[in-house]
């Protein structure tokens, strides 16, 4: 069975975060048989482009599509 987790955080130091919390975390996913899906602003971009625009008509009349994007605070500072 799938899980997925969705975590967003406000980062108070951006450098030492990714090379401890998030490099210890990314192991310990790993560990699990976990994969990180997509991270940060990508997932946004990927909504609003032009090319998902074109693909999301593909499923059209074809299933009912929950999606589910969680809008974070901009950790990228």
């Amino acid at each position: 069975m799938a899980a997925y987790m969705i975590v967003t955080a406000i980062i108070h130091d951006r450098e030492k975060f990714i090379e401890g919390y998030g490099a210890a975390a990314a192991d310990l996913i790993g560990k699990f048989g976990g994969e990180y899906l997509i991270r940060g602003p990508a997932a946004k971009a990927c909504w609003n482009s032009p090319e998902y625009s074109e693909v999301k008509k593909l499923r059209e009349g074809l299933a009912d599509v929950q999606v589910i994007l969680v809008d974070g605070p901009d950790i990228s500072a």
